[in-house]
């Protein structure tokens, strides 16, 4: 269970004026930016192991220097319908290493490793379960980038 705040409305926000004329309180909805507080992208770690937290950003950037085979691991507080786009980049000269992801994200296939000097991209949603029943919590893909992408 998460113990943030439940969201408001997508991008608008409740503002209370007061009208000049006549002295009254008046409620409207603005359009607004949510989470201006948080990186539109956040620079994961690289190393044997990469860890992220689902708060910090939606939008995650792990930038491999070496051929060293690396796992992504599970993301730390996640919210149900919570969105996650990893882009990998290759900055070596060659080959990447084998790239596993934590078995909590769902794959049409295994993670893309680029080519060298492009980058890849996965996006996810977090779908959370409360009920025994239903399949466990997972980062479901939703969309991939068909082919590499120059850095």
């Amino acid at each position: 269970m998460s113990t943030r705040a439940p969201l408001p409305p997508p991008n608008v926000a409740l503002v209370h004026t007061t009208d000049p004329m006549t002295g009254l309180t008046v409620d409207d909805w603005y359009d607004y930016f949510f989470q201006t507080s948080r990186p539109s992208v956040v620079r994961l770690a690289y190393g044997a192991t990469i860890a992220s937290d689902a708060s910090a950003s939606g939008n995650f950037l792990i930038d491999a220097t070496d051929a060293t085979a690396f796992t992504i691991n599970a993301p730390s507080n996640p919210v149900d319908g919570d969105l996650m786009t990893i882009t990998l980049r290759n900055l070596t000269a060659g080959a990447l290493g084998a790239v596993t992801l934590d078995p909590i994200f769902k794959t049409q296939a295994p993670f893309p490793s680029p080519a060298a000097g492009k980058n890849r991209s996965v996006t996810f949603v977090y779908v959370a379960q409360n009920d025994p029943t239903k399949p466990a919590a997972a980062w479901v893909e939703v969309s991939r980038i068909a082919a590499d992408v120059s850095n």
